[in-house]
């Protein structure tokens, strides 16, 4: 899914003939196009990896492919640490070049056919060895969990796994529960949105930077900056990646947002994100919007709801594949607040449950 980690590791990967079809596309691609094999040889150069060459890349692809996915105890992805120096600096600057590349319409779209192909893989019976060192790793509480008769049937299927029934209940106090299990905050850097003032302000989530309006993509009139309040849950990589209605009421509109897919330390527009936008209109508070983002190596948002429908809180509306994502709830400050105890776990940034009150009434 999310393979512009990949011009990292090139540094260790050596190269052989015989590469995956989807491979062989892009070795054909670039062959065919000087103008393009000079932009990754740059790159190679402005990274600090002149003796890198394209035969690396692509033996580095072919092994990416079959990668089985490892669970850490920081919950992070064993390759990421060092992905992001192909194309941006210390200092979290781009690379000239390495833009140049990433925003290369050719290989963004073949980017996109090589996340299909490793999606293909996680979700066939060859990433089923994987399956069991998550299970094993403590790190994933399996009594949560629904496992099918049979078992799991590839790594996919284990991670969008379905949660036990009343392992989640829904605080009733809630106008708002929480969307997902996952870590509690604000917008990052001392940005948070009931702060602010200005319908222009720059927000950022997870090191990336976008407007408000961007956000939303295209709702934001239906949320005036100034008269609204929200809360992010990020999703780490072992947590359950289904999300569920904060609210109860019907929905009015789902997006999705299908853009470029960007290791989160390289890209800094949030837009360029797959992303799903879900409006709400709550009988208590009036609109709610959920944001849904495949960030890392999610390369999948799936929506399983559509407008008119009648939902509760707690009912599941979508789910992410393999990767970490993060869900943000948007809403009018002046009909509710935050639940007891929520700014204090947002201080802390503590851990939220799914169905765990967020926001109250004021009344």
């Amino acid at each position: 899914m999310k393979s512009l980690f990949l011009l990292s590791a090139l540094l260790i990967i050596g190269c052989t003939d015989g590469y995956s079809d989807v491979v062989q596309r892009l070795k054909n691609m670039i062959d065919a196009e000087p103008e393009l094999e000079i932009e990754f040889r740059t790159m190679f150069v402005q990274s600090g990896h002149p003796n890198q060459t394209k035969e690396h890349m692509y033996q580095f692809f072919d092994s990416w492919l079959t990668f089985l996915p490892q669970v850490l105890p920081n919950s992070r992805l064993s390759h990421w640490s060092t992905a992001s120096y192909f194309y941006i600096r210390e200092d979290q600057t781009p690379i000239d070049a390495g833009v140049a590349v990433l925003t290369n319409n050719m290989f963004s779209t073949w980017i996109t056919s090589f996340i299909s192909s490793r999606g293909e893989f996680l979700s066939s019976p060859a990433s089923l060895p994987a399956v069991p060192i998550w299970i094993n790793s403590g790190l994933v509480n399996m009594s949560d969990f629904v496992v099918p008769p049979g078992g799991y049937t590839s790594f996919n299927d284990f991670f969008c796994r379905l949660l036990a029934p009343g392992v989640r209940p829904v605080d009733q106090n809630a106008v708002i529960a929480s969307p997902a299990d996952g870590n509690l905050a604000a917008f990052s850097q001392g940005v948070s949105l009931r702060y602010c003032t200005s319908d222009n302000v720059t927000v950022a989530v997870k090191g990336r930077l976008t407007t408000y309006e961007r956000m939303l993509g295209g709702h934001a009139d239906q949320f005036p900056f100034n008269r609204t309040m929200s809360l992010i849950v990020s999703l780490g990589v072992v947590n359950y990646h289904g999300l569920h209605s904060p609210v109860d009421g019907t929905v009015v509109s789902v997006d999705v947002f299908r853009s470029l897919l960007y290791p989160y330390t390289f890209h800094t527009f949030f837009e360029e994100l797959h992303r799903g936008v879900i409006i709400f209109e709550s009988p208590t508070l009036g609109k709610v919007a959920l944001v849904i983002i495949g960030i890392d190596e999610v390369g999948s948002v799936n929506l399983l709801c559509k407008p008119g429908q009648i939902v509760k809180k707690g009912d599941r509306l979508a789910y992410f594949a393999f990767g970490g994502s993060t869900s943000i709830v948007l809403w009018n400050k002046e009909r509710a607040t935050f639940a007891p105890g929520i700014e204090h776990q947002i201080a802390n940034n503590s851990d939220v449950q799914l169905g765990q009150a967020l926001v109250v009434s004021q009344d």
